[in-house]
C-alpha cells in the first residue's frame, strides 16, 4: 500500500513519530515543536523538519511579509523551518495524509483541579490551531491525544466542530494498562476521518483493533515488576544516586512525564493501515446498534433539549448525531481492577528528589511516583531516566543526547 505523510504537531519528545516509525508504513514530513530539549531530541532522532510554533503553521505567507520585506530570511530568524498555507498548495510540502496531536493538557487535566477554563485556557487553547490546520489542509485522519477530564472541558465543542467539517469522529479513553503498563494513566484519544478514506468506507470501528490488542494483553504480566513484588529491583533501577552525574536528566523525565506511550499511538496506526487495506465498502453501519447519545445543533450537542458538555467516554460521532454503548471496561480500566499499581509519570517528577520527606506524609496517592519509591527505601538521588523510559514504553536510551548536542 501507499505510504502515508504525517504531521506530528506538539511533537514533545516524538512519541506519536515513534509509533508512526514502528508502523513500518508512515513517514513523518513535519513537526511542530517549541521546547529547546524536544527539538534537539527530534533532530536527532528523525531529522525532519520542524516548524515550531503551531501558530505559525499553515498560515498565509504574508503572515512573514514583515521579515521578508527587510530581506530577512525567516527560518533564519526563528530557527524554525517556516512552512505556509502556499507550501502545502503549491507542492513545496506534501500534504499530510494523517495528521497528530497531543495539544497542551494544562488547563485539562485533573491535576489543576482550580482551573475550569479546559479549551479555552490560556495553553490548551492552542487546540484551536490544530482544528484550524486540519480545516485548512482537510486532512484525511486525524488523532488528537490528551487528558482523561477532556470529556468534559471541551471535548463538545471538538467533536461537534469536527463533525461539521465532514469528519466521523471515535474517541475512546484508554488506560496504559490495558497496553500491560503498570500504571492506569487514563487518557482521552480522539480519530476523525473523512469519508473518502478507508475508515470512512468501512463499518467497523477504528478503535476495533485496539480493542482486540489489550483483549490479548489481558492475559499477559506487566511490563515491569510493582513495588511490592520487587522492591530491590525497583530500588536498583529507579534510582539515581548522583542525578547530577545524568546530564539533561530533569528536562528528559519531564518530557517523558508529558509524553504518550506509543504502544498505544501504533495499535491506533496498525488499525487504520488495516482499514485502508480492506476491501469493505458497506458504509458506517458501525454505529446503528450504538445508543443515541445526543443531536449537534448551532449551540453544540443536545440531548432531551438539554446542552451536553459532559460529554460519554467514548462513542462515535457522525453527522449531526452522537453515538455511544457505555464505558469500554478493556480500555477504560476501571481505577479498582487492579491493587498496588504505581503513580503515573508526571510532567515535573524529574524536579523531585527522595530526599524531599514531605511526600511520605502526604495521604492517598499525592506522594506521587516519587514517594511511593522513598516508600520502599530511597532516601538520596532522584528517578533515574532509563526507569522512566521502560514506564513510558520508550526504548531505553531514547532520550539521550548525544555529547555534541548537549551545548
Amino acid at each position: 500500500m501507499q505510504r502515508f505523510q504525517h504531521l506530528d504537531m506538539f511533537s514533545g519528545l516524538g512519541g506519536f513519530s515513534l509509533a508512526a516509525k514502528q508502523s513500518g508504513y508512515i513517514d513523518t514530513l513535519l513537526c511542530s515543536e517549541t521546547d529547546s530539549y524536544n527539538n534537539r531530541l527530534l533532530d536527532e532522532k528523525f531529522n525532519m523538519e520542524n516548524a515550531g510554533d503551531i501558530c505559525d503553521l499553515g498560515v498565509p505567507s504574508t503572515y512573514h511579509s514583515a521579515m521578508t520585506d527587510k530581506d530577512i530570511v525567516p527560518c533564519e530568524e526563528t530557527g524554525f523551518s517556516t512552512v505556509t498555507y502556499e507550501d502545502f498548495f503549491e507542492g513545496v510540502v506534501p500534504f499530510p495524509d494523517i495528521a497528530t496531536g497531543g495539544f497542551p493538557c494544562q488547563n485539562v487535566s485533573s491535576a489543576n483541579v482550580t482551573d475550569k477554563s479546559g479549551i479555552d485556557g490560556t495553553q490548551s487553547s492552542l487546540v484551536h490551531e490544530q482544528l484550524r490546520i486540519i480545516e485548512d489542509l482537510e486532512i484525511p485522519y486525524c488523532v488528537f491525544e490528551n487528558a482523561e477530564r477532556l470529556n468534559r472541558k471541551g471535548l463538545d465543542y471538538i467533536v461537534a466542530r469536527l463533525c461539521k467539517l465532514g469528519y466521523t469522529v471515535e474517541w475512546e479513553t484508554i488506560s496504559a494498562t490495558a497496553f500491560n503498563y503498570p500504571h492506569y494513566r487514563h487518557r482521552v484519544y480522539i480519530v476523525a476521518y473523512l469519508p473518502s478514506t478507508g475508515a470512512g468506507k468501512s463499518k467497523r470501528n477504528v478503535f476495533d483493533h485496539v480493542r482486540q490488542v489489550a483483549l490479548a494483553n489481558l492475559d499477559k504480566p506487566f511490563k515491569m515488576p510493582l513495588l511490592e513484588e520487587a522492591p530491590q529491583w525497583v530500588l536498583n533501577n529507579a534510582v539515581c544516586e548522583n542525578p547530577k552525574s545524568i546530564k539533561l536528566r530533569t528536562k528528559r523525565i519531564n518530557s517523558l512525564g508529558n509524553a504518550i506511550i506509543p504502544d498505544i499511538a501504533k495499535s491506533i496506526f496498525d488499525s487504520i493501515r488495516m482499514l485502508e487495506e480492506s476491501d469493505d465498502e458497506k458504509g458506517n453501519t458501525h454505529i446503528t446498534d450504538e445508543q443515541i447519545a445526543g443531536k449537534r445543533e448551532d449551540a453544540g450537542w443536545v440531548y432531551n433539549g438539554k446542552q451536553v458538555t459532559w460529554m460519554p467516554t467514548r462513542g462515535v460521532a457522525h453527522s449531526d448525531t452522537i453515538f455511544s454503548n457505555g464505558k469500554c471496561h478493556l480500555l477504560n480500566v476501571p481505577k479498582q481492577r487492579y491493587e498496588g499499581l504505581y503513580s503515573t509519570l508526571l510532567r515535573k517528577d524529574g524536579n523531585n528528589n527522595f530526599s524531599c520527606k514531605s511526600r511520605l506524609t502526604r495521604p492517598g496517592k499525592l506522594g506521587g511516583l516519587v514517594g511511593e519509591i522513598m516508600a520502599i527505601g530511597a532516601n538520596a538521588g532522584g528517578l533515574h531516566p532509563h526507569f522512566c523510559e521502560q514506564f513510558m514504553g520508550y526504548p531505553e536510551g531514547y532520550t539521550e543526547l548525544p555529547v555534541s548536542n548537549l551545548a
